[in-house]
């Protein structure tokens, strides 16, 4: 082909992409994305913040840790004992190390491990991610209020709890917010900002502008069961989950969501989610809105001891080489297949996802303009 017929080429292809559905959709993604550029309508402006802290490690704390480091804040990891502040810093270790980059080695010098509340005194924005326990996390909220300054934030990365209750044992609730970050953390660029009834409007524009600084897409919900996004995805996974006891064979739901576009199939994501936690937050949101029925199946899968990508085994087996292939041992705790998935059968999915989007958008769940009037 000469260059002129190629230029041909691509020009006839370029205005057949242009006028398409799929482009016109890219576009208004993208268009949707630079809306989180704008911060809210409020009535303060965000603290500037130096020093952050992360409280409880594991995955998902360490992740968030590395990952304030990595945009040039001074953090301190706290966890419960020298063994697991070790752990957490050979982990965030391992991501810089995966990373490869000068910049983020140089990060770690940023991180500081420690078993100690008194090394909060300087923290600006102090980000709990404990485990999914009310008791433990307003535990935490009070031990922390003790040793930080009053205008210190305090974020929880709750996934489902409600902020205002947690708030109800906190000496300052107007510096508490909710920030939810999604796993993997380094790949998922939302995160949820959920405002309390007592939130003010410093909090949420402090965490609003470290998150777009950490180069999040940040998402300004008010409090709901299971807020915006695990509210959505539970109905897709609970339902993923329905058609599996019905007798659908589950690793034809996966195909079909590959098919469609999906970065992972709908179990492949509950094991990234972890099996456990699925089924808690899955029976929280069930409980919450009673026209969704919940599925009993998780529970089934998680009391035989899988948990999914924590502890490498789940639908899927994931080896230390990053190789991961269908687990064959799930197949003994899940009903025979009697059919493979069809078509219907995955717009049954999104069509739900579909109509609870709907739901949120009617009770107003997602902020664009918002002028508190919390103390």
């Amino acid at each position: 082909m000469s260059m002129a017929a190629g230029f041909a080429f691509e020009a006839r292809a370029l205005g057949e992409l242009a006028v398409s559905p799929v482009c016109k959709n890219l576009i208004h993604v993208y268009q949707l994305s630079r809306r989180s550029k704008h911060i809210p309508t409020l009535s303060q402006r965000p603290r500037d913040v130096i020093h952050a802290a992360v409280l409880g490690a594991g995955t998902m704390g360490s992740g968030i840790a590395w990952l304030l480091a990595s945009k040039g804040f001074h953090v301190t990891l706290k966890d419960l004992t020298d063994d697991l502040v070790n752990a957490d810093l050979q982990r965030i270790k391992m991501l810089a190390d995966r990373k490869n980059t000068t910049s983020n080695a140089e990060a770690l010098a940023w991180i500081h491990g420690t078993t100690e509340n008194k090394d909060l005194v300087l923290c600006g924005l102090d980000i709990e991610a404990v485990s999914e326990n009310m008791s433990v996390k307003q535990k935490v909220l009070r031990e922390t209020e003790e040793r930080i300054t009053t205008e210190a934030v305090f974020a929880s990365n709750t996934s489902s709890l409600s902020i205002s209750v947690m708030q109800s044992t906190a000496q300052r609730p107007q510096n508490m917010v909710g920030l939810h970050f999604f796993n993997p953390f380094d790949r998922m660029s939302l995160v949820e900002i959920i405002r309390g009834e007592l939130t003010g409007d410093q909090a949420i524009a402090t965490v609003f502008s470290i998150a777009q600084r950490l180069g999040k897409i940040p998402v300004l919900v008010a409090e709901s069961p299971g807020f915006l996004v695990n509210r959505l995805l539970v109905v897709y996974l609970n339902e993923a989950c329905l058609l599996v006891e019905e007798g659908v064979d589950w690793q034809s739901i996966e195909k079909l969501a590959l098919d469609f576009g999906m970065p992972m199939g709908p179990f492949r994501l509950i094991d990234e989610l972890g099996i456990d936690i699925a089924c808690e937050v899955g029976k929280i949101i069930c409980g919450a809105f009673p026209y969704l029925r919940e599925t009993w199946l998780l529970e089934e899968v998680a009391r035989s001891g899988f948990r999914g990508k924590k502890n490498r085994e789940g639908f899927y087996q994931y080896r230390e080489s990053g190789e991961q292939r269908v687990n064959p041992a799930i197949n003994d705790h899940l009903p025979q297949p009697q059919r493979e998935g069809e078509p219907h059968d995955w717009q049954r999915l999104i069509m739900l996802m579909v109509a609870e989007t709907t739901r949120c958008l009617e009770e107003k769940l997602l902020h664009l303009q918002l002028a508190s009037t919390a103390p």
